[in-house]
């Protein structure tokens, strides 16, 4: 029902190049939110450049926020777009899908759903401040989605065990019982609560490996945390050594310099969406990309100057 602008279209398609996706997709479901196709672009560069400075996939991520972007009518995210992206890579980290959590928030949203899941969180011996306090939980139904998920994470987290012969977190077997009676207080599949609870461990403790390193943003240490693998017991990452190649080395023999160093080294990238479209491009999709522009201007001849170009436009003007 209205013409989009050359400018606009030139953004909804530099867009769809850096989320991987063909506008027709996305153009709809973020209309159907309030954000209007010519506001598009606007609105997503910030949230893609969060997504890369924590060391995610640009792509993964925004599918899923495309595809729970109806969630922006249910819940307050501060920022909007920005807000909805930060839960969607949060959910990506803790290994669930986004909606994992909406039975809990569905669920406290209403008074008495709140008390009740409160009084079982006490009564399981939970006493972490959101899950426990009703008010809390009301609050955070509608405001703070992601926080509401984090919570529930963290409270899963503390059912799991190192395991020192496979090297890796593991639920605690003394666990489990408590765990699937939070499923049935929260509504959470009990499937997902696990999934939770190991990845937040795992995070969680590359987090203490990072306490002593203060001077690094929050997105920096969520950088590293991607970035960390575990190894023969430790947590690694690469850097670059004296002869510039990249070698594994454990967080607790790094320097607060050297990791900032590290991360600079793996996060110097382009920041606007045109840029960031480009770097994606293969040097071959560059040429021949460059080869089109050239022919267009040669062949089109008078055609397709800048004035015959914009004539429609300001015809429509």
């Amino acid at each position: 029902n209205v013409i989009a602008s050359s400018e606009s279209l030139k953004e909804l398609l530099t867009t769809s190049k850096v989320i991987g996706q063909d506008p027709e997709r996305f153009v709809g479901p973020l209309t159907d939110v309030g954000i209007q196709f010519g506001n598009i672009q606007e609105n997503l560069e910030g949230s893609v450049n969060y997504v890369r400075s924590i060391g995610m996939n640009t792509q993964e991520i925004f599918n899923s926020v495309v595809s729970n972007s109806k969630m922006m009518n249910q819940y307050n995210f501060e920022g909007g777009v920005a807000g909805l992206t930060k839960m969607a890579a949060q959910s990506a980290m803790l290994r669930v899908n986004m909606g994992a959590t909406s039975a809990l928030a569905e669920k406290v949203f209403d008074p008495e759903g709140a008390i009740e899941v409160a009084s079982a969180m006490q009564r399981l011996g939970v006493s972490m401040g959101t899950l426990s306090d009703p008010f809390a939980l009301m609050d955070a139904s509608i405001n703070d989605p992601a926080g509401l998920q984090k919570s529930i994470a963290d409270v899963a987290s503390r059912f799991t065990v190192f395991d020192e012969k496979s090297k890796s977190f593991k639920i605690d077997p003394g666990g489990i019982r408590q765990l699937k009676e939070i499923s049935k207080a929260t509504g959470v599949a009990y499937d997902d609560l696990t999934k939770m609870g190991l990845a937040a461990a795992n995070s969680g403790e590359i987090m203490k490996q990072l306490s002593f390193a203060n001077n690094l943003s929050e997105e920096d240490k969520m950088y590293v945390a991607n970035l960390a693998e575990m190894k023969g017991g430790d947590y690694v990452i690469k850097v670059k050594d004296e002869k510039g190649e990249f070698v594994d080395k454990k967080l607790t023999d790094l320097s607060e310099k050297q990791l900032q160093a590290a991360i600079d080294a793996q996060k110097s990238a382009p920041k606007s969406m045109e840029d960031i479209a480009r770097a994606q491009l293969s040097a071959g999709e560059i040429a021949a990309n460059n080869l089109t522009a050239i022919k267009n201007n040669m062949v089109g001849g008078i055609a397709d100057t800048k004035g015959i170009r914009d004539l429609p436009e300001l015809t429509r003007g």
